[in-house]
Protein backbone atom coordinates (compact mmCIF):
# COMPACT_ATOMS: atom_id res chain seq x y z
CA UNK A 1 0.00 0.00 0.00
CA UNK A 2 1.18 3.22 -0.84
CA UNK A 3 2.52 5.85 1.75
CA UNK A 4 -0.19 8.11 2.28
CA UNK A 5 2.74 10.78 3.55
CA UNK A 6 4.23 11.10 0.12
CA UNK A 7 0.93 10.63 -1.72
CA UNK A 8 -0.04 14.09 0.23
CA UNK A 9 3.42 15.28 0.35
CA UNK A 10 3.24 15.02 -3.85
CA UNK A 11 -0.30 16.75 -3.79
CA UNK A 12 0.94 19.52 -2.03
CA UNK A 13 4.51 19.76 -4.11
CA UNK A 14 1.62 19.91 -7.17
CA UNK A 15 -0.54 22.65 -6.00
CA UNK A 16 2.43 25.13 -5.50
CA UNK A 17 3.37 24.24 -8.73
CA UNK A 18 0.84 24.53 -10.97
CA UNK A 19 -1.37 27.10 -8.57
CA UNK A 20 -0.31 30.11 -10.70
CA UNK A 21 -2.10 28.36 -13.74
CA UNK A 22 -5.63 28.04 -12.68
CA UNK A 23 -5.67 31.42 -10.61
CA UNK A 24 -7.24 33.19 -13.14
CA UNK A 25 -10.49 31.57 -13.97
CA UNK A 26 -12.92 33.05 -11.51
CA UNK A 27 -11.71 36.07 -11.35
CA UNK A 28 -12.49 36.42 -14.98
CA UNK A 29 -15.85 35.50 -14.16
CA UNK A 30 -16.08 38.16 -11.17
CA UNK A 31 -15.03 40.60 -13.77
CA UNK A 32 -17.36 40.16 -16.52
CA UNK A 33 -19.87 39.26 -14.15
CA UNK A 34 -20.64 42.73 -12.73
CA UNK A 35 -21.82 43.91 -15.25
CA UNK A 36 -24.95 41.39 -15.80
CA UNK A 37 -25.58 40.18 -11.74
CA UNK A 38 -26.44 41.62 -8.65
CA UNK A 39 -24.00 42.06 -6.10
CA UNK A 40 -25.17 39.01 -3.68
CA UNK A 41 -24.71 37.01 -6.98
CA UNK A 42 -21.26 38.17 -7.51
CA UNK A 43 -20.28 37.25 -3.88
CA UNK A 44 -21.38 33.92 -4.07
CA UNK A 45 -19.73 33.80 -7.51
CA UNK A 46 -16.37 33.98 -4.97
CA UNK A 47 -17.40 31.01 -3.28
CA UNK A 48 -17.16 29.23 -6.25
CA UNK A 49 -13.72 31.21 -7.08
CA UNK A 50 -12.20 28.70 -4.11
CA UNK A 51 -13.46 25.68 -4.64
CA UNK A 52 -12.82 25.85 -8.24
CA UNK A 53 -9.22 26.78 -7.94
CA UNK A 54 -8.35 23.88 -5.29
CA UNK A 55 -10.01 21.40 -7.43
CA UNK A 56 -8.42 22.18 -10.50
CA UNK A 57 -5.31 22.03 -8.43
CA UNK A 58 -5.76 18.93 -7.31
CA UNK A 59 -7.01 17.69 -10.78
CA UNK A 60 -3.73 18.20 -12.70
CA UNK A 61 -1.79 16.62 -9.84
CA UNK A 62 -3.94 13.52 -10.21
CA UNK A 63 -4.06 13.39 -13.55
CA UNK A 64 0.24 13.07 -13.48
CA UNK A 65 0.13 11.39 -10.22
CA UNK A 66 1.48 7.40 -9.97
CA UNK A 67 -0.97 6.97 -8.27
CA UNK A 68 -3.68 7.55 -10.64
CA UNK A 69 -5.15 4.43 -10.49
CA UNK A 70 -6.63 4.52 -7.07
CA UNK A 71 -7.22 8.33 -7.14
CA UNK A 72 -9.30 7.55 -10.20
CA UNK A 73 -12.47 7.89 -8.38
CA UNK A 74 -11.79 10.99 -7.01
CA UNK A 75 -10.50 12.48 -10.11
CA UNK A 76 -14.06 11.65 -11.81
CA UNK A 77 -15.98 13.62 -9.21
CA UNK A 78 -13.68 17.15 -9.12
CA UNK A 79 -13.67 16.88 -12.86
CA UNK A 80 -17.83 16.71 -12.40
CA UNK A 81 -17.51 19.37 -9.76
CA UNK A 82 -15.35 21.65 -12.04
CA UNK A 83 -17.81 21.15 -14.98
CA UNK A 84 -20.30 22.77 -12.95
CA UNK A 85 -18.56 25.54 -12.08
CA UNK A 86 -17.31 26.28 -15.40
CA UNK A 87 -21.14 25.82 -16.59
CA UNK A 88 -21.47 28.97 -14.58
CA UNK A 89 -18.80 30.70 -16.07
CA UNK A 90 -20.45 29.92 -19.29
CA UNK A 91 -23.58 31.33 -18.51
CA UNK A 92 -22.51 34.56 -17.36
CA UNK A 93 -20.43 35.11 -20.49
CA UNK A 94 -23.33 34.33 -22.77
CA UNK A 95 -25.11 37.19 -20.61
CA UNK A 96 -22.33 39.55 -21.45
CA UNK A 97 -22.48 38.79 -24.70
CA UNK A 98 -25.88 39.44 -25.24
CA UNK A 99 -25.17 42.90 -23.19
CA UNK A 100 -22.62 44.04 -25.07
CA UNK A 101 -24.82 43.53 -28.34
CA UNK A 102 -27.19 45.70 -26.90
CA UNK A 103 -24.81 48.21 -25.11
CA UNK A 104 -23.33 48.68 -28.36
CA UNK A 105 -26.97 50.05 -30.15
CA UNK A 106 -26.65 53.09 -27.70
CA UNK A 107 -23.76 55.09 -26.84
CA UNK A 108 -22.33 57.07 -23.58
CA UNK A 109 -23.21 54.73 -21.05
CA UNK A 110 -21.89 55.11 -17.44
CA UNK A 111 -19.61 51.59 -18.09
CA UNK A 112 -18.11 53.23 -20.91
CA UNK A 113 -17.47 56.15 -18.82
CA UNK A 114 -16.22 54.36 -16.29
CA UNK A 115 -13.81 52.38 -18.38
CA UNK A 116 -12.30 55.63 -19.70
CA UNK A 117 -11.51 56.45 -15.99
CA UNK A 118 -10.58 53.41 -14.91
CA UNK A 119 -7.40 53.21 -17.16
CA UNK A 120 -3.76 52.11 -16.23
CA UNK A 121 -0.63 52.08 -18.59
CA UNK A 122 2.49 49.85 -17.86
CA UNK A 123 5.28 51.75 -17.20
CA UNK A 124 7.23 51.61 -19.46
CA UNK A 125 10.54 51.19 -17.14
CA UNK A 126 9.59 47.98 -16.80
CA UNK A 127 10.17 46.86 -20.00
CA UNK A 128 13.78 48.11 -20.35
CA UNK A 129 16.41 46.06 -21.84
CA UNK A 130 17.56 44.46 -19.17
CA UNK A 131 14.44 42.39 -18.79
CA UNK A 132 14.45 41.08 -22.66
CA UNK A 133 15.40 37.72 -21.42
CA UNK A 134 11.82 37.78 -19.37
CA UNK A 135 9.86 34.11 -19.80
CA UNK A 136 7.02 35.12 -17.73
CA UNK A 137 5.40 38.58 -16.52
CA UNK A 138 2.53 39.51 -14.58
CA UNK A 139 0.96 42.69 -14.37
CA UNK A 140 -2.10 42.12 -12.24
CA UNK A 141 -5.15 45.06 -11.95
CA UNK A 142 -8.57 44.34 -10.82
CA UNK A 143 -12.13 44.87 -11.61
CA UNK A 144 -13.16 47.45 -14.84
CA UNK A 145 -9.42 48.45 -14.90
CA UNK A 146 -8.17 48.81 -18.64
CA UNK A 147 -4.63 47.84 -19.25
CA UNK A 148 -2.77 49.64 -22.23
CA UNK A 149 0.60 48.06 -23.38
CA UNK A 150 3.46 49.98 -24.25
CA UNK A 151 4.69 49.43 -27.63
CA UNK A 152 8.17 48.17 -26.02
CA UNK A 153 6.21 44.77 -24.68
CA UNK A 154 6.44 43.31 -27.95
CA UNK A 155 10.13 42.93 -28.24
CA UNK A 156 10.40 40.72 -24.72
CA UNK A 157 10.98 38.28 -27.78
CA UNK A 158 11.08 34.88 -25.00
CA UNK A 159 8.16 35.93 -23.40
CA UNK A 160 6.32 32.78 -22.77
CA UNK A 161 3.44 33.19 -19.94
CA UNK A 162 1.82 37.04 -19.55
CA UNK A 163 -0.61 37.97 -16.69
CA UNK A 164 -3.14 40.43 -16.86
CA UNK A 165 -5.12 38.69 -14.09
CA UNK A 166 -8.89 40.29 -13.59
CA UNK A 167 -8.42 42.65 -16.94
CA UNK A 168 -11.52 43.10 -18.20
CA UNK A 169 -9.87 45.31 -21.65
CA UNK A 170 -6.36 44.99 -23.03
CA UNK A 171 -5.33 47.98 -25.39
CA UNK A 172 -2.00 47.27 -27.28
CA UNK A 173 -0.55 50.08 -28.88
CA UNK A 174 1.57 48.30 -31.18
CA UNK A 175 -1.11 45.60 -31.26
CA UNK A 176 0.34 44.55 -34.65
CA UNK A 177 3.90 43.68 -33.27
CA UNK A 178 2.39 41.50 -30.57
CA UNK A 179 3.31 38.37 -33.20
CA UNK A 180 6.75 39.07 -32.89
CA UNK A 181 6.32 37.57 -29.47
CA UNK A 182 6.64 34.02 -30.91
CA UNK A 183 7.12 31.98 -27.77
CA UNK A 184 4.24 32.91 -26.09
CA UNK A 185 2.33 29.62 -24.46
CA UNK A 186 -0.36 31.24 -22.51
CA UNK A 187 -2.08 34.77 -21.74
CA UNK A 188 -3.89 35.10 -18.63
CA UNK A 189 -6.62 37.51 -18.96
CA UNK A 190 -10.60 37.99 -19.46
CA UNK A 191 -10.03 40.62 -22.09
CA UNK A 192 -10.59 40.04 -25.46
CA UNK A 193 -7.48 38.63 -27.51
CA UNK A 194 -7.63 41.78 -29.75
CA UNK A 195 -4.56 42.22 -31.75
CA UNK A 196 -4.10 40.89 -35.72
CA UNK A 197 -2.19 38.83 -36.99
CA UNK A 198 -2.88 36.19 -33.89
CA UNK A 199 -2.32 33.04 -36.15
CA UNK A 200 1.54 33.73 -36.22
CA UNK A 201 1.77 32.70 -32.22
CA UNK A 202 2.06 28.64 -33.13
CA UNK A 203 2.85 27.86 -29.62
CA UNK A 204 0.30 29.88 -28.16
CA UNK A 205 -1.94 27.20 -25.55
CA UNK A 206 -4.68 29.52 -23.91
CA UNK A 207 -6.23 32.19 -25.33
CA UNK A 208 -10.00 31.24 -24.50
CA UNK A 209 -11.40 33.78 -26.51
CA UNK A 210 -11.11 34.80 -30.59
CA UNK A 211 -13.57 36.86 -32.11
CA UNK A 212 -13.48 37.09 -36.01
CA UNK A 213 -14.14 39.95 -37.53
CA UNK A 214 -13.98 41.11 -41.10
CA UNK A 215 -10.65 43.07 -40.98
CA UNK A 216 -7.60 41.77 -41.83
CA UNK A 217 -5.61 39.99 -38.88
CA UNK A 218 -8.64 38.64 -38.13
CA UNK A 219 -9.81 36.20 -40.31
CA UNK A 220 -10.87 32.84 -39.67
CA UNK A 221 -7.45 30.92 -40.80
CA UNK A 222 -5.93 33.06 -38.19
CA UNK A 223 -6.48 30.20 -36.05
CA UNK A 224 -5.44 27.48 -38.85
CA UNK A 225 -2.07 26.46 -37.07
CA UNK A 226 -2.59 26.90 -33.51
CA UNK A 227 -2.65 23.50 -32.59
CA UNK A 228 -1.63 23.81 -29.12
CA UNK A 229 -4.51 25.16 -28.36
CA UNK A 230 -5.63 23.28 -24.98
CA UNK A 231 -8.59 23.51 -22.61
CA UNK A 232 -11.59 25.82 -23.52
CA UNK A 233 -11.98 27.66 -26.97
CA UNK A 234 -14.86 30.38 -27.33
CA UNK A 235 -15.22 31.85 -30.99
CA UNK A 236 -16.99 34.41 -31.20
CA UNK A 237 -18.33 36.73 -34.18
CA UNK A 238 -19.07 33.60 -36.71
CA UNK A 239 -21.88 35.85 -38.66
CA UNK A 240 -18.35 36.99 -40.13
CA UNK A 241 -17.73 33.79 -41.77
CA UNK A 242 -19.45 33.44 -44.94
CA UNK A 243 -19.01 29.55 -46.13
CA UNK A 244 -17.86 26.22 -44.97
CA UNK A 245 -14.74 26.85 -47.01
CA UNK A 246 -13.71 29.68 -44.88
CA UNK A 247 -14.76 27.82 -41.69
CA UNK A 248 -12.80 24.81 -42.85
CA UNK A 249 -9.70 26.89 -42.41
CA UNK A 250 -10.41 26.97 -38.49
CA UNK A 251 -9.23 23.50 -38.39
CA UNK A 252 -10.65 22.60 -35.24
CA UNK A 253 -10.19 18.77 -35.84
CA UNK A 254 -6.73 19.54 -35.45
CA UNK A 255 -7.11 21.10 -32.37
CA UNK A 256 -7.05 17.23 -30.35
CA UNK A 257 -5.92 19.53 -26.96
CA UNK A 258 -9.04 21.00 -26.98
CA UNK A 259 -12.18 19.34 -24.77
CA UNK A 260 -14.33 22.26 -24.49
CA UNK A 261 -15.38 24.73 -27.43
CA UNK A 262 -18.20 27.32 -27.34
CA UNK A 263 -19.36 28.39 -31.68
CA UNK A 264 -21.38 31.83 -31.12
CA UNK A 265 -22.89 34.04 -33.49
CA UNK A 266 -23.20 36.96 -32.13
CA UNK A 267 -25.96 38.56 -34.41
CA UNK A 268 -28.54 37.62 -37.05
CA UNK A 269 -26.61 39.29 -40.10
CA UNK A 270 -25.97 35.82 -41.45
CA UNK A 271 -28.89 33.67 -42.89
CA UNK A 272 -29.64 30.35 -42.11
CA UNK A 273 -28.16 28.80 -44.65
CA UNK A 274 -25.27 30.57 -44.28
CA UNK A 275 -24.88 29.82 -40.52
CA UNK A 276 -25.70 25.62 -41.66
CA UNK A 277 -22.65 25.36 -43.66
CA UNK A 278 -20.28 27.45 -41.80
CA UNK A 279 -21.28 24.79 -38.83
CA UNK A 280 -20.78 21.96 -41.29
CA UNK A 281 -16.71 23.55 -42.09
CA UNK A 282 -16.16 23.46 -38.05
CA UNK A 283 -16.22 19.85 -37.12
CA UNK A 284 -14.02 19.78 -33.67
CA UNK A 285 -11.43 17.03 -32.96
CA UNK A 286 -12.80 13.63 -32.01
CA UNK A 287 -11.14 13.90 -28.52
CA UNK A 288 -13.97 16.80 -27.81
CA UNK A 289 -15.67 15.69 -24.85
CA UNK A 290 -18.07 19.30 -24.45
CA UNK A 291 -19.73 21.54 -26.96
CA UNK A 292 -21.56 24.80 -26.93
CA UNK A 293 -23.98 26.40 -29.64
CA UNK A 294 -24.59 29.54 -28.97
CA UNK A 295 -27.22 31.65 -30.75
CA UNK A 296 -26.81 29.09 -33.87
CA UNK A 297 -30.04 30.20 -36.71
CA UNK A 298 -29.73 27.02 -39.21
CA UNK A 299 -32.42 24.99 -39.92
CA UNK A 300 -30.14 21.78 -39.32
CA UNK A 301 -27.45 20.17 -37.39
CA UNK A 302 -24.32 19.72 -39.38
CA UNK A 303 -22.94 16.06 -40.69
CA UNK A 304 -20.51 15.41 -38.07
CA UNK A 305 -23.41 16.09 -35.40
CA UNK A 306 -25.37 13.10 -37.22
CA UNK A 307 -22.96 10.37 -36.83
CA UNK A 308 -21.75 10.49 -40.34
CA UNK A 309 -18.40 11.83 -39.95
CA UNK A 310 -15.42 9.39 -39.35
CA UNK A 311 -13.14 12.10 -37.47
CA UNK A 312 -16.66 13.64 -35.30
CA UNK A 313 -16.50 13.64 -31.46
CA UNK A 314 -18.48 10.14 -31.04
CA UNK A 315 -17.46 10.45 -27.29
CA UNK A 316 -19.09 13.93 -26.53
CA UNK A 317 -20.37 13.97 -22.91
CA UNK A 318 -21.61 17.28 -22.76
CA UNK A 319 -23.71 19.45 -25.39
CA UNK A 320 -25.54 22.65 -24.79
CA UNK A 321 -27.70 24.76 -27.20
CA UNK A 322 -28.48 28.20 -26.54
CA UNK A 323 -30.86 30.71 -28.49
CA UNK A 324 -31.81 28.64 -31.41
CA UNK A 325 -34.41 30.30 -32.99
CA UNK A 326 -35.44 28.11 -35.58
CA UNK A 327 -39.30 26.70 -34.88
CA UNK A 328 -40.01 22.89 -35.30
CA UNK A 329 -38.67 19.88 -33.62
CA UNK A 330 -35.32 19.79 -32.06
CA UNK A 331 -32.78 17.83 -34.05
CA UNK A 332 -32.05 13.87 -33.15
CA UNK A 333 -29.06 13.60 -31.14
CA UNK A 334 -29.38 9.46 -31.64
CA UNK A 335 -25.55 10.01 -33.04
CA UNK A 336 -24.04 11.02 -29.28
CA UNK A 337 -24.18 7.35 -27.42
CA UNK A 338 -22.22 8.68 -24.68
CA UNK A 339 -23.98 12.22 -24.30
CA UNK A 340 -23.93 12.73 -20.26
CA UNK A 341 -25.34 16.63 -19.96
CA UNK A 342 -27.69 18.37 -22.31
CA UNK A 343 -28.75 22.03 -21.79
CA UNK A 344 -31.24 23.73 -23.57
CA UNK A 345 -31.82 27.54 -23.40
CA UNK A 346 -34.15 29.98 -24.97
CA UNK A 347 -35.05 27.62 -27.91
CA UNK A 348 -37.63 27.83 -30.26
CA UNK A 349 -38.20 24.27 -30.34
CA UNK A 350 -41.85 23.01 -29.84
CA UNK A 351 -40.21 19.41 -28.96
CA UNK A 352 -37.20 17.74 -27.28
CA UNK A 353 -34.73 15.61 -29.63
CA UNK A 354 -36.65 12.83 -30.82
CA UNK A 355 -35.94 9.18 -29.21
CA UNK A 356 -34.74 10.91 -25.83
CA UNK A 357 -34.99 7.60 -24.39
CA UNK A 358 -32.20 6.03 -26.72
CA UNK A 359 -29.52 8.11 -24.77
CA UNK A 360 -28.87 5.84 -22.28
CA UNK A 361 -25.48 7.28 -20.98
CA UNK A 362 -27.54 10.80 -20.36
CA UNK A 363 -27.35 11.65 -16.41
CA UNK A 364 -27.76 15.30 -16.31
CA UNK A 365 -30.64 17.31 -17.87
CA UNK A 366 -31.33 21.25 -18.35
CA UNK A 367 -34.52 23.14 -19.84
CA UNK A 368 -34.33 26.78 -19.61
CA UNK A 369 -36.73 29.09 -21.45
CA UNK A 370 -38.14 26.94 -24.07
CA UNK A 371 -41.60 28.25 -24.45
CA UNK A 372 -42.85 26.26 -27.31
CA UNK A 373 -41.99 23.13 -25.54
CA UNK A 374 -45.59 22.07 -24.19
CA UNK A 375 -44.97 18.79 -22.73
CA UNK A 376 -41.56 16.30 -22.18
CA UNK A 377 -41.62 13.05 -23.94
CA UNK A 378 -40.32 9.23 -22.30
CA UNK A 379 -37.04 10.24 -20.88
CA UNK A 380 -34.12 7.96 -19.98
CA UNK A 381 -33.64 6.27 -17.32
CA UNK A 382 -30.20 6.37 -16.36
CA UNK A 383 -31.00 10.76 -16.08
CA UNK A 384 -30.05 11.75 -12.31
CA UNK A 385 -30.35 15.50 -12.45
CA UNK A 386 -33.09 17.05 -14.10
CA UNK A 387 -34.13 20.88 -14.15
CA UNK A 388 -36.96 22.41 -15.69
CA UNK A 389 -36.75 26.32 -15.04
CA UNK A 390 -39.55 28.94 -16.87
CA UNK A 391 -41.18 27.03 -18.99
CA UNK A 392 -44.71 26.34 -20.61
CA UNK A 393 -45.54 22.93 -20.41
CA UNK A 394 -48.84 21.66 -18.33
CA UNK A 395 -47.10 18.12 -16.68
CA UNK A 396 -43.72 16.65 -16.41
CA UNK A 397 -43.43 13.31 -18.22
CA UNK A 398 -45.09 10.08 -17.71
CA UNK A 399 -42.60 8.07 -16.50
CA UNK A 400 -40.95 9.83 -13.86
CA UNK A 401 -41.77 7.22 -11.41
CA UNK A 402 -39.69 4.78 -13.86
CA UNK A 403 -36.48 7.00 -14.07
CA UNK A 404 -34.93 4.85 -10.95
CA UNK A 405 -31.57 7.00 -11.03
CA UNK A 406 -32.65 10.19 -10.71
CA UNK A 407 -31.24 12.05 -7.80
CA UNK A 408 -32.39 15.60 -8.32
CA UNK A 409 -35.34 17.16 -9.38
CA UNK A 410 -35.66 20.92 -9.76
CA UNK A 411 -38.32 23.04 -11.15
CA UNK A 412 -38.23 26.91 -11.27
CA UNK A 413 -41.28 29.04 -12.33
CA UNK A 414 -43.06 26.96 -14.62
CA UNK A 415 -46.73 27.93 -13.86
CA UNK A 416 -48.89 25.96 -15.92
CA UNK A 417 -47.68 22.35 -13.71
CA UNK A 418 -50.31 22.02 -11.39
CA UNK A 419 -49.15 19.17 -9.43
CA UNK A 420 -46.23 16.48 -9.88
CA UNK A 421 -46.50 12.95 -10.95
CA UNK A 422 -45.77 10.15 -8.64
CA UNK A 423 -42.19 10.74 -8.17
CA UNK A 424 -39.27 7.68 -8.50
CA UNK A 425 -37.99 6.40 -5.24
CA UNK A 426 -34.84 7.04 -6.00
CA UNK A 427 -35.21 10.85 -5.27
CA UNK A 428 -32.78 12.75 -2.60
CA UNK A 429 -33.45 15.98 -3.72
CA UNK A 430 -36.60 17.68 -4.70
CA UNK A 431 -36.35 21.99 -4.80
CA UNK A 432 -39.44 23.89 -5.91
CA UNK A 433 -39.66 27.16 -6.89
CA UNK A 434 -42.62 29.70 -8.37
CA UNK A 435 -45.21 27.46 -8.98
CA UNK A 436 -48.80 27.83 -9.05
CA UNK A 437 -50.15 24.30 -7.35
CA UNK A 438 -52.23 24.10 -4.25
CA UNK A 439 -50.26 21.53 -2.64
CA UNK A 440 -47.12 19.34 -3.26
CA UNK A 441 -47.60 15.75 -4.23
CA UNK A 442 -50.41 14.09 -0.87
CA UNK A 443 -48.16 11.60 -0.09
CA UNK A 444 -44.00 11.47 -0.18
CA UNK A 445 -43.49 9.21 2.20
CA UNK A 446 -42.28 6.00 -0.29
CA UNK A 447 -39.40 9.07 -1.31
CA UNK A 448 -37.28 7.13 1.35
CA UNK A 449 -34.09 8.48 -0.05
CA UNK A 450 -35.12 11.90 0.33
CA UNK A 451 -32.64 14.01 2.20
CA UNK A 452 -33.53 17.48 1.28
CA UNK A 453 -36.72 19.73 -0.08
CA UNK A 454 -36.57 23.53 -0.79
CA UNK A 455 -39.99 25.31 -1.64
CA UNK A 456 -39.56 29.24 -2.67
CA UNK A 457 -42.00 31.63 -3.92
CA UNK A 458 -44.82 28.79 -3.85
CA UNK A 459 -47.76 31.37 -2.81
CA UNK A 460 -50.77 28.60 -3.01
CA UNK A 461 -49.24 25.84 -0.94
CA UNK A 462 -50.43 26.06 2.81
CA UNK A 463 -49.69 22.90 3.70
CA UNK A 464 -46.99 20.26 3.77
CA UNK A 465 -47.12 16.77 2.53
CA UNK A 466 -46.62 13.84 5.14
CA UNK A 467 -42.86 13.82 4.05
CA UNK A 468 -40.30 10.16 4.45
CA UNK A 469 -38.64 10.45 7.74
CA UNK A 470 -35.19 9.83 5.46
CA UNK A 471 -35.20 14.09 5.25
CA UNK A 472 -32.19 15.63 6.47
CA UNK A 473 -33.16 19.61 5.70
CA UNK A 474 -35.96 21.42 4.85
CA UNK A 475 -36.00 25.05 2.99
CA UNK A 476 -39.07 26.86 3.04
CA UNK A 477 -39.07 30.20 1.13
CA UNK A 478 -41.22 33.20 0.61
CA UNK A 479 -44.82 31.27 1.28
CA UNK A 480 -48.11 32.75 2.10
CA UNK A 481 -49.13 30.33 4.96
CA UNK A 482 -49.67 31.48 8.57
CA UNK A 483 -48.63 28.09 9.68
CA UNK A 484 -46.44 25.23 8.72
CA UNK A 485 -48.46 22.06 8.98
CA UNK A 486 -47.48 18.77 8.67
CA UNK A 487 -45.52 15.88 10.46
CA UNK A 488 -41.99 17.64 10.71
CA UNK A 489 -42.00 16.41 14.48
CA UNK A 490 -41.66 13.00 13.03
CA UNK A 491 -39.14 13.38 10.75
CA UNK A 492 -36.11 11.52 12.47
CA UNK A 493 -33.41 12.40 10.53
CA UNK A 494 -34.21 16.39 10.05
CA UNK A 495 -30.96 17.84 10.95
CA UNK A 496 -31.32 21.54 9.30
CA UNK A 497 -34.32 23.42 9.25
CA UNK A 498 -34.51 26.88 7.46
CA UNK A 499 -37.97 29.44 7.09
CA UNK A 500 -37.02 32.64 5.55
CA UNK A 501 -39.31 35.62 4.26
CA UNK A 502 -42.49 34.52 5.50
CA UNK A 503 -44.08 37.22 6.61
CA UNK A 504 -47.48 35.67 7.25
CA UNK A 505 -46.06 32.51 9.62
CA UNK A 506 -47.26 33.39 12.73
CA UNK A 507 -46.21 29.93 15.21
CA UNK A 508 -43.90 27.16 14.15
CA UNK A 509 -44.11 24.11 14.20
CA UNK A 510 -42.96 21.19 16.85
CA UNK A 511 -39.53 20.17 15.93
CA UNK A 512 -37.54 17.03 16.13
CA UNK A 513 -35.54 15.46 18.33
CA UNK A 514 -32.90 15.21 16.01
CA UNK A 515 -32.23 18.54 14.73
CA UNK A 516 -28.85 20.57 14.83
CA UNK A 517 -30.30 23.89 13.36
CA UNK A 518 -32.57 26.14 13.30
CA UNK A 519 -33.26 29.21 11.61
CA UNK A 520 -36.06 31.58 11.08
CA UNK A 521 -35.61 34.77 9.17
CA UNK A 522 -38.29 37.74 8.91
CA UNK A 523 -41.34 35.64 9.73
CA UNK A 524 -44.00 37.09 12.11
CA UNK A 525 -43.58 34.26 14.81
CA UNK A 526 -44.51 35.65 18.47
CA UNK A 527 -42.74 32.41 19.65
CA UNK A 528 -40.58 29.49 19.52
CA UNK A 529 -41.42 26.30 19.54
CA UNK A 530 -43.81 24.88 22.18
CA UNK A 531 -40.76 22.06 22.85
CA UNK A 532 -37.71 23.82 21.54
CA UNK A 533 -36.27 23.42 25.33
CA UNK A 534 -36.03 19.29 24.68
CA UNK A 535 -34.12 19.82 21.34
CA UNK A 536 -31.19 17.75 22.84
CA UNK A 537 -29.09 17.81 19.56
CA UNK A 538 -29.68 21.63 18.70
CA UNK A 539 -26.72 22.99 18.44
CA UNK A 540 -27.49 26.76 16.11
CA UNK A 541 -30.33 28.70 16.68
CA UNK A 542 -31.13 31.65 14.56
CA UNK A 543 -34.01 33.75 14.81
CA UNK A 544 -34.76 36.98 13.23
CA UNK A 545 -38.18 39.12 12.52
CA UNK A 546 -36.57 41.82 10.69
CA UNK A 547 -40.11 43.76 10.95
CA UNK A 548 -40.33 46.65 13.76
CA UNK A 549 -44.29 45.65 14.05
CA UNK A 550 -43.52 42.40 16.16
CA UNK A 551 -41.44 42.12 19.72
CA UNK A 552 -39.84 38.81 19.01
CA UNK A 553 -36.17 39.63 19.67
CA UNK A 554 -33.43 38.65 16.95
CA UNK A 555 -30.79 36.72 18.41
CA UNK A 556 -28.37 33.98 17.29
CA UNK A 557 -27.87 31.27 20.29
CA UNK A 558 -24.40 28.51 19.39
CA UNK A 559 -25.69 25.69 21.65
CA UNK A 560 -22.56 23.64 22.71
Amino acid sequence: MADPISISAAVGWGVTAVGWLASPIIPRLLNKGFTVLDFNATEKLKIVDMQVLQLQRVMEVVDESTYRARLEPLLDKLRSALYEAEDILDDVEYQRLKKQAQDAKSSGSKMDSLKKTLRSAMPRSLLKDKFKHLRYFAFVVTAFVGLTLPGAFTKLYHMQVVDFGSCHCLDFSRGEDMMNLVNLRSVISWADFDFPNVGRLIWLQTPPFFRIRREQGYEPHQLKHLNKLQGKLLICGLENVQSKEDALEVDLAGKEKLTKVVLSWDDDSCSPEVEAEVLEGLCPSKYLERLELWNYHGARLPSWMMGKHNGSPKNLKELTFRGWIQLGPAPDLGAFIHLQSLFLSGCNWDALPGNMEHLTSLKKLEIQSCDNIRSLQILPKSLEMITVRSCSWDALPGNMEDLTSLKKLVITSCKNIRSLPTLPKSLEMITVRGCSWDALQGNMEHLTALKRLEIDSCKNVLSLPTLPKSLEEINVMNCSRDALRGNVEHLTSLKKFEIWNCKNMRSLPMLPKSLEEFKVVRCSVSALPGNIEHITSLKKLDIYTGMREYAVTSHTAQIS
